[in-house]
């Protein structure tokens, strides 16, 4: 099984996250890239093969922001 590590930009031209960035876990491709489209088409996909590397992504990408003091949101 694959796993996608879904990255939404936030406080751009078009983009409706609500904050800064978000991220998001999915199982499914389809899904990924839905959570895009709903934001504007603004984020980025990584494809990973185990669940705690996808994981580790999304946790090292929330460190780095929140490190930078912008905000963050899983969803």
């Amino acid at each position: 099984m694959k796993f996608y590590s879904v990255t939404l930009f936030g406080n751009r031209n078009g983009a409706t996250v609500d904050r800064d960035y978000g991220v998001g876990l999915e199982t499914n491709y389809s899904t990924a890239r839905k959570l895009i489209k709903e934001n504007g088409g603004w984020g980025n996909i990584r494809e990973f093969y185990t669940y705690i590397d996808a994981l580790k992504s999304n946790n090292d990408f929330i460190l780095e922001i929140m490190a930078q003091c912008l905000s963050i949101k899983q969803v």
